[in-house]
């Protein structure tokens, strides 16, 4: 008998791995938040300078999409980190107050792949969520206040956008980090307009620390 949650659970890092290069770690949730999300995460190589986590579970939950994206029910989401991103070098030297801090990205990626559960909602190419009530919160030590669903373009091959097993499709999307006028640009204009200058301006799925805002005070 096809056993979707097994299936899936087994096919996902093995549709990643035909991309990603190198053994991955896993983070297993121990206390899942009524969705159990677990994390693979990459580490740098010569040839993918790049920390790349992956969420592996989000899927198992059908998301409440409208009839006409039926096939866009199901989805994983992936960042990136610089290689020499503090907490994922496990490092004993590093103070807890600075890994604490410096772990926000892989709280918000576990975060964004439990809402559609908790929130009865979807999310997908374009879907935007805020740090805070105001688009000036930003994410604690951070400069970023919100981010933005695209594709996972730090991987030339688009294959890595979608895997099918078993009759299920699953969509890959990544978190683009955004500083606060970035969020109000999307606001004022198009999530569409916003992930364009992204993509023109080199900028992948992932945290750049410091990177200049594609958005300038004029707009």
């Amino acid at each position: 008998m096809f056993n979707l949650p097994g299936t899936l659970l087994e096919a996902i890092p093995e549709h990643l791995s035909r991309y990603l290069p190198g053994e991955p770690t896993v983070w297993h949730e121990i206390v899942p938040n009524g969705l159990r999300i677990d994390v693979y995460c990459w580490a740098p190589t010569p040839e993918r300078p790049l920390w790349t986590l992956v969420t592996c579970g989000m899927s198992l939950h059908q998301m409440n999409v409208p009839r006409s994206l039926k096939n866009l029910d199901r989805a994983e989401l992936m960042i990136t980190l610089p290689a020499d991103w503090t907490p994922l070098i496990q490092s004993r030297d590093v103070p807890d107050e600075e890994e604490q801090r410096n772990s926000w990205p892989f709280q918000q990626l576990k975060f964004t792949a439990v809402v559609p559960y908790l929130m009865d909602t979807w999310l997908g190419y374009g879907s935007t969520l805020q740090a805070g009530e105001t688009i000036d919160e930003t994410y604690e030590g951070s400069e970023f206040s919100g981010l933005i669903l695209g594709g996972p373009t730090s991987v030339e091959n688009t294959g890595i956008f979608e895997l099918e097993v078993g009759g299920v499709t699953v969509q890959f999307w990544g978190l683009y980090f955004l500083y606060p006028q970035e969020t109000a640009f999307h606001l004022e204009h198009s999530p569409e307009e916003l992930l364009e200058r992204l993509d023109a301006a080199g900028i992948h799925e992932g945290v750049f620390p410091h990177r200049p805002s594609v958005v300038s005070p004029q707009g």
